[in-house]
């Protein structure tokens, strides 16, 4: 915790949280997409280079996280070499990397690729799992879907053995479409998935791609993360990574419960500021809910300090205030928890209960 806080210091101004949309590729037709049009539209047709993402990070003082997303990641061949390159000029102390498993010849070559050359970085791998076969590969679009993400964790398992800085989650986007397949899915994850390292909730936001999505039960997904809160626990005590991330997450759906009620998120969005968000040709976007563009990379010199600090990105903060936007999107919600101290004690009580639990 104290690094963390070392490292939030130092982005002073700056994203704490940088996420890039490498590709707008994929091989699934995800129910709750957000991203369909850009998908749509921009398949592999104008992706940015690894040239282009040389010149980006150079740019870029520090990275805390490191987002990546898509489409799928991992139809990039040079994935590993757009991380590197990242690590390499913006020393992220982690990258969040998703995959919808249906590769594990690409997935596990380019996990142990990136594992192997940032060895000062978490590597945590998240593989999207939505409910039991039948309920994944349906609302993933994908036959033998849940075939293939097994496959793919089996591969991957060997690698914690193998490098420290490795981490493999499973994340399941809460929806309408699986909000009543949760027990069966968290028997599956218990017996079946024994090696992941913890299991997130990431509920379906933005302009989904079928509105159907949105129409889920608030209480249960609450009444799931009181479950999960009071079995979290650790593979390893010594994994400071798991067990914090974990207890950041309590403390995030409990600030969720209150934003929900106030319908204020607007107060504290930290969208654009702490978080910023670059897709695969390199527009800038300060939130993925309202997914409004205020730059381009391309048209000023790869240069996202002058996007930061535009005046596009001071009218997109107005709005929000003006407009009195409120939604439910996680990482603006962690990330001022991260930069307010008064949350601190409550991190801190936490993440004492999950290293109790995860004594041996």
């Amino acid at each position: 915790m104290p690094r963390l806080l070392t490292r939030l210091l130092k982005t002073g101004r700056w994203p704490s949280y940088v996420i890039f949309f490498v590709t707008a590729r994929c091989n699934a037709s995800c129910k709750m997409c957000f991203y369909k049009e850009n998908m749509d539209s921009n398949a592999a047709k104008d992706e940015l280079t690894l040239d282009e993402y040389e010149k980006i990070s150079r740019q870029i003082p520090l990275i805390n996280v490191l987002g990546i997303s898509g489409g799928e990641p991992f139809l990039r061949q040079d994935l590993h070499q757009i991380v590197e390159i990242l690590y390499r000029h913006c020393s992220p102390a982690v990258v969040d990397l998703p995959t919808n498993g249906f590769f594990p010849d690409k997935v596990a070559p380019q996990v142990e690729k990136i594992a192997r050359a940032c060895p000062d970085m978490v590597v945590d791998i998240q593989l999207s799992l939505d409910g039991p076969p039948e309920v994944h590969d349906h609302i993933r679009g994908l036959k033998d879907g849940f075939k293939r993400v097994r496959e793919t964790y089996r591969a991957l398992v060997p690698l914690k053995n193998r490098y420290r800085n490795f981490r493999l989650k499973a994340c399941v986007v809460y929806s309408a479409y699986n909000q009543d397949y949760m027990e069966p899915l968290f028997d599956i994850l218990e017996n079946e998935f024994p090696a992941f390292d913890r299991i997130v909730f990431s509920v379906a936001h933005g302009s989904v791609c079928n509105a159907e999505a949105m129409r889920f039960d608030w209480g249960k997904y609450f009444r799931l993360c009181d479950r999960m809160r009071s079995i979290a626990r650790a593979r390893r005590i010594t994994d400071v990574h798991s067990i914090f991330t974990m207890a950041l997450r309590v403390a995030k759906n409990d600030l969720l419960k209150d934003i929900l009620e106030r319908k204020d998120m607007h107060k504290i969005c930290r969208a654009g500021q702490a978080v910023i968000v670059i897709n695969e040709t390199g527009a800038v976007f300060p939130c993925e809910p309202l997914w409004q563009p205020v730059g381009q990379l391309r048209a000023n010199g790869y240069d996202l300090k002058q996007v930061l600090f535009s005046e596009e990105m001071k009218r997109f903060r107005r709005q929000i205030k003006q407009e009195a936007c409120t939604c439910h999107w996680g990482l603006p919600m962690s990330n001022t928890i991260m930069l307010s101290p008064r949350y601190y004690p409550k991190i801190l009580a936490e993440m004492a209960r999950i290293a109790w639990r995860s004594r041996k």
